[in-house]
């Protein structure tokens, strides 16, 4: 076919109705949402491109080129019953009739294989240019048949400086990389960033945290606790990654506060009848710091067990410790070979006691069991 063809084939109008989807068009599975999505922006602009068929013996069209949009403009009408009233236009539909079926096999594929998608980039900057003019975000998603949610991740990459945007169209950036770029708040940090991290291949989670280095994120054990109404409340700010569904902490200082306060305030709650309570914002008790409040809490010197104590995950984070007198014994924080005259009973623990061990053994465990040989005679001649 010469590559002429296309441009002197004439174009004709026919009724939705004498049209239909050819054999030859490769796109006979699509998805149902994005032709959804496509039939809005038809609504919204109009039909920007005729379709390209080959007429049969009957007077009816096979379309070859354009499948998405046919079945794009079945739904509109589907969908909306006044669509002539609105697009007017819309009563015929303007289609490239192919001279011979040789001719319209290879429409079908230069449609479908020669096209060129927009870049990202370029992408980008359009959503920018029609919020720029005042489009609103169901109206940008109507006119590029996209979904409301992808407009505004969209968005949040137009409003980024043009620098990064411009690295993203040299290549020297990937989608992913620009994408991180977005819970950027301070701007100068954002481009030092960038000229640290062009042309090499950096992690998502690597980038954020250069261009956060002082945010938390809402999983750690102090936001869970103290939570992010409460932290909202008190005058906290927050990042939302729109891109990974992950929520930044901006004022840590503030979280050190709350969290010191509720965990107080909890403590005195919880310890009220106990004998002593003690609270640590650790995420674990050190062996080290153990021995130090039993023994000044205690009535007599005990041996505790010498192991680390975890904090209880229903305490979102919160260590505390209590002890007040029971009516029996309990060996929980006293070494195996003793039972204490006052016993003492934890919250924060509940664990078997130690096993005892002698120092004194010096044969491993694993050849306890087994029996040793008698010595063997020397014989004397």
């Amino acid at each position: 076919m010469k590559q002429g063809a296309i441009t002197t084939a004439p174009i004709q109008y026919f009724p939705l109705d004498a049209l239909y989807l050819s054999d030859m068009n490769p796109r006979q599975d699509v998805d149902a949402d994005r032709i959804d999505q496509l039939a809005d922006s038809i609504v919204a602009v109009g039909l920007l491109q005729n379709l390209a068929g080959l007429a049969d013996e009957a007077g009816h069209v096979g379309i070859v080129a354009g499948g998405r949009r046919l079945r794009a403009l079945i739904r509109a009408f589907e969908k909306h019953a006044d669509l002539l009233d609105r697009r007017p236009e819309l009563a015929e539909i303007p289609v490239r009739l192919a001279p011979d079926e040789a001719t319209a096999r290879a429409w079908a594929s230069v449609e479908n294989a020669a096209r060129e998608d927009l870049h990202p980039a370029d992408e980008i900057r359009a959503y920018g240019r029609m919020a720029e003019t005042g489009s609103d975000v169901p109206a940008i998603a109507r006119v590029f048949a996209v979904t409301e949610a992808h407009v505004y991740r969209r968005l949040a990459l137009a409003a980024l400086p043009a620098p990064i945007l411009d690295a993203l169209k040299a290549g020297e950036i990937t989608l992913e990389a620009a994408k991180c770029f977005t819970v950027a708040q301070d701007e100068a940090l954002a481009l030092d960033v960038l000229d640290r991290v062009r042309g090499q291949d950096v992690s998502a989670h690597r980038l954020k945290q250069l261009l956060q280095p002082e945010a938390i994120r809402d999983t750690d054990r102090r936001a869970v606790y103290v939570g992010l109404d409460a932290y909202q409340g008190a005058g906290g700010t927050i990042t939302r990654d729109l891109f990974a569904n992950e929520v930044f902490l901006d004022d840590g200082a503030l979280l050190d506060r709350l969290f010191a306060e509720k965990l107080a305030m909890d403590a005195e709650a919880i310890g009220h009848g106990w004998k002593w309570v003690e609270t640590s914002p650790e995420s674990w008790i050190s062996y080290d710091v153990v021995p130090c409040f039993i023994s000044s809490h205690s009535p007599k010197k005990r041996k505790p067990c010498r192991r680390p104590l975890r904090t209880s995950s229903k305490t979102k984070g919160m260590a505390l410790a209590l002890s007040r007198p029971c009516p029996r014994p309990s060996p929980r924080l006293c070494s195996s070979d003793q039972t204490p005259s006052s016993p003492t009973r934890s919250f924060w623990r509940r664990s078997p006691p130690c096993r005892p061990r002698s120092r004194s053994c010096a044969t491993p465990l694993n050849q306890l069991s087994r029996k040793t040989p008698p010595p063997q005679r020397q014989l004397t001649r």
